[in-house]
């Protein structure tokens, strides 16, 4: 099968835009004033701590636009991965807020059983799988799909491997499942692509990250997807082996870099700060439902450096590489996991 790869302007020809879909789903009526908006207040409850340099800063740079474009107060609940504190952070956040953005796995869990305590309040929890379970009529739940991302960062890999050989090196906690999309992207390319997994602790510092990249690199892995961002030293190895990463990221600041090949960037950051512009052009809430955002919206992009982009991808390949994102959103290509989760 013929290689391709995926462009960074390509995704928008199929984007649905989220904001129209969190629109129809649980917001309607009337603006709320500016007053009225200077009155109320906003808290942000993440699972994490910032600092992280990934999903936690994020959420945290939402709330801080939040703050800048409309005006209102916001305040930042902090659980430091301390599950015994999840509750007491909901409950404070809660009762000195009038809406709540929840950020993490275990936390918006520990909301949605928290939330019909403070019917007043709007929770608006992101999760990385929506629960089989009612959802109480004051929260809304936003899961980034990253399927059909994940197969695209395995199709790129698959497209750009000189060894045939493809690798992980992903935090202990991110899901395996995950890596079996990507390997199903890469298959769709080549159907004797061979992966490989490393794994990483959070809190291993940057020279014990390098090492398990070149561990990685020694595989025979020319070409790696990474849940290390911007990360000078893990780019370093990868230069020094002349091979190549795809850095799964959730800010959406460029870092050009010529080891980087593209990254999956799940843009929280900015669907807290439309979600927010939602909420101040409705008085009304229609609670109790999910949305999910997945490569057919603007929150979920693969992201290109331009300067590799100038050198790997030609014009020929960017119009194959429109016709397979469609492909991917309309359900044309099939999506199916590959491997042992």
């Amino acid at each position: 099968m013929k290689k391709m790869l995926l462009s960074c302007t390509a995704h928008f020809a199929c984007i649905v835009m989220c904001v129209m879909l969190l629109a129809g789903c649980f917001l309607s009526g009337c603006t709320i004033s500016a007053k009225k908006r200077a009155e109320m207040r906003i808290g942000l409850v993440v699972e994490g701590k910032s600092g992280d340099g990934g999903v936690y800063d994020a959420a945290r740079s939402g709330l801080k636009g939040i703050e800048t474009r409309h005006g209102v107060k916001t305040a930042e609940y902090e659980c430091c991965n301390d599950t015994e504190a999840l509750a007491e952070k909901i409950k404070t956040a809660a009762e000195e807020s009038d809406v709540v953005f929840v950020v993490g796995n275990n936390a918006s869990l520990t909301a949605l059983d928290a939330a019909s305590n403070y019917g007043s309040v709007k929770f608006i929890c992101y999760i990385d799988n929506i629960p089989e379970r009612s959802i109480p009529q004051n929260v809304h739940l936003i899961a980034f799909c990253c399927d059909k991302a994940m197969f695209i960062g395995g199709y790129i890999a698959a497209s750009m491997t000189q060894t045939g050989i493809i690798g992980g090196l992903t935090e202990q906690s991110f899901s395996d499942e995950l890596m079996t999309y990507f390997n199903a992207g890469a298959v769709y390319v080549r159907e004797n692509i061979e992966s490989v997994s490393f794994k990483y602790e959070s809190t291993d510092g940057r020279k014990r990250i390098k090492e398990k990249a070149y561990d990685v690199f020694d595989s025979g892995a020319d070409v790696v997807l990474t849940t290390v961002s911007n990360d000078n030293s893990l780019r370093a190895a990868a230069r020094e082996t002349r091979n190549f990463l795809i850095e799964i990221d959730y800010m959406k600041n460029v870092y050009s870099s010529d080891e980087l090949l593209c990254r999956i960037v799940f843009d929280i950051e900015q669907s807290i700060i439309d979600t927010a512009a939602l909420l101040f052009t409705s008085s009304d809430w229609e609670g109790g439902l999910s949305s999910k955002l997945d490569i057919s919206t603007e929150y979920l992009i693969i992201d290109y450096t331009a300067a590799v982009s100038k050198f790997y991808i030609s014009d020929e390949l960017r119009q194959e590489i429109d016709k397979v994102i469609l492909d991917v959103n309309d359900g044309s290509i099939k999506i199916e996991p590959q491997g042992e989760a």
